[in-house]
């Protein structure tokens, strides 16, 4: 696994401090890119400067029914974790 130090930001639904990315390979995080904050598991889009924002439902739902099951699932496992 890879974690990358992004520029520290607040997630838009938690606020929660947000200043690495990981990944199951060797990618880094670039614009455009998809992540799911750890702390609430808000779909989040990375922006210039790799600043996350929040991913829109509009954006959501166009995304292919696979990338769509996988960020649930992730979803899923980081709220699961954080309730313990």
């Amino acid at each position: 696994m890879k974690t990358t130090r992004i520029p520290g930001a607040l997630c838009p639904s938690c606020g929660e401090l947000i200043d690495a990315a990981s990944n199951r390979g060797d990618a880094v995080p670039k614009p455009s890119d998809l992540s799911v904050c750890v702390f609430c598991g808000a779909a989040l889009v990375f922006g210039d400067n790799l600043k996350l924002r929040a991913m829109t439902a509009e954006e959501f739902a166009a995304l292919p029914d696979e990338v769509r099951d996988f960020i649930q699932t992730v979803r899923d496992q980081f709220v699961s974790k954080r309730r313990g």
